[in-house]
């Protein structure tokens, strides 16, 4: 077996530690990882693992190396809010969680964009007006909803609603539109 594939077994082997609550095991595994490859995955994987045996400081720190590795890791942020909760540190809980939502802000507007157009085309339009509505609190700059959810308002005969939603899509960036 070379250097690579023990490698990959010793990752593998971590992943079963921590997911049979041998913390400690976890973590050591991890370390002697992260010693080969500091790799943001490692250290987001070793600072849960220290978050569930309550060591919410290191847990920090592996979490805070993770989020410098990959800023755009949304799963992180959230690890080191709740670490941040648990230490009594609600400002920099509440960021992380902010930063989290903010990284998964477009893809939950996309969904839920895509969600409330299968809704009208089913004919549930209710359901489709409020998934319109939320993708585009969640997204304020998507475009989109505020098409699609026009197109619908006018089916309803809700024209000045209609209006409304047809004029905010100009000042916004078009991504995805429904035929």
């Amino acid at each position: 077996m070379n250097t690579l594939e023990a490698d990959i077994k010793t990752l593998e082997e971590a992943a079963r530690l921590r997911d049979n609550e041998d913390y400690i095991g976890a973590i050591a595994l991890y370390s002697e990882l992260i010693t080969k490859y500091p790799r943001a995955n490692l250290f987001h994987n070793r600072g849960t693992a220290y978050s569930e045996m309550g060591d919410f400081g290191s847990a920090v720190l592996d979490l805070t190396r993770s989020i410098d590795l990959d800023a755009t890791d949304s799963e992180s942020y959230v690890n080191r809010g709740n670490a941040y909760f648990r230490l009594g540190n609600f400002t920099a809980a509440i960021a992380d969680f902010n930063k989290s939502l903010e990284l998964l802000a477009p893809s939950v507007a996309f969904a839920l964009n895509g969600r409330a157009s299968v809704y009208m085309r089913n004919g549930d339009d209710e359901a489709a007006i409020a998934d319109f509505k939320l993708s585009l609190e969640v997204d304020k700059s998507y475009a989109a909803p505020c098409r699609n959810l026009a197109k619908l308002l006018r089916k309803l005969d809700r024209e000045e609603e209609a209006l409304f939603y047809l004029n905010g899509a100009e000042d916004r960036d078009a991504v995805q539109d429904i035929d």
